[in-house]
């Protein structure tokens, strides 16, 4: 980097290593230059996208939900293409977790919703919505989603059925 600062390749080493030795933050600041330089450089979106999450997961530990939407939303932003999705699994599902705290249904729903339109099969997300539903008097939706997540395996989904 001391050679040549707009090595996209060099950050993300850099990025690598920073998070390695447990600096998040410097490790950030790496992979966001070299996306900035390189806006279609996967590997270094990749990498932010996990370290977005276990940053907002911390703050949300830490009942700083703001401070972690407002990482959750760099991670998920509305231009990138659906094949993106399934990295972001984790990452929709915490915001909607963060959603259902703030008491916000409907954005939750939708959050676990993008997640079920990638992965069907998702039953943690299935019976998230299902619970949502259900809180929402919305009876057919809840028992359309745990009979699904049921059907996938879930013994909670199950016991969540008439």
């Amino acid at each position: 980097l001391r050679i040549d600062p707009h090595n996209v390749w060099a950050l993300w080493g850099k990025g690598d290593v920073d998070t390695w030795l447990n600096r998040p933050q410097e490790a950030i600041l790496s992979f966001e230059q070299a996306l900035k330089l390189a806006p279609f450089f996967d590997l270094a979106r990749l990498r932010l996208i996990t370290l977005y999450t276990a940053e907002a997961r911390k703050l949300v530990a830490l009942g700083q939900l703001s401070a972690a939407l407002a990482f959750l939303q760099k991670c998920l932003p509305s231009h990138l293409h659906d094949t993106w999705i399934p990295y972001q699994k984790e990452s929709y599902f915490l915001r909607s977790t963060i959603y259902q705290q703030l008491k916000q249904p409907a954005l939750a729903i939708e959050d676990l919703s993008t997640i079920l339109r990638v992965d069907p099969s998702d039953t943690r997300a299935l019976q998230a919505r299902a619970q949502l539903y259900q809180d929402a008097l919305l009876g057919n939706s809840a028992k359309t989603d745990f009979s699904q997540a049921c059907k996938l395996g879930s013994m909670m989904a199950c016991n969540q059925l008439p």
